[in-house]
């Protein structure tokens, strides 16, 4: 895994074309999104805890899925994500997200 510490207690997980963050606590490690589809191979072998999704575009939840099936890790998304992260499922605009929040 490519990892580099940002800070204690911090990591940057390189997944090819973007980053996830690792986050060490006393209760396991958490996973602050997935990378793309096929990067999940990135966290495989830690003992990750968590993975929050920050929104449902496929840099951040492509791998999800995958993810969970191996580590059995609970997931913290927003509802309206919880298709896309489940399948991998296709690109949500953040536009959307938005005048969710606002109704």
């Amino acid at each position: 895994m490519a990892m580099k510490r940002a800070m204690k207690g911090l990591y940057s997980v390189a997944m090819e074309t973007g980053n996830a963050y690792l986050i060490e606590a006393e209760d396991g490690l958490t996973l602050v999104d997935a990378g793309f589809s096929r990067k999940e191979a990135a966290v495989f072998g830690t003992l990750l805890k968590h993975l929050i999704l920050t929104h449902g575009h496929p840099d951040h939840i492509g791998s999800a899925a995958a993810i969970v099936r191996e580590t059995g890790a609970q997931t913290y998304r927003h509802p309206i994500d919880i298709p896309l992260a489940e399948n991998g499922g296709l690109f949500r605009a953040l536009s959307l997200f938005f005048e969710y929040l606002l109704q």
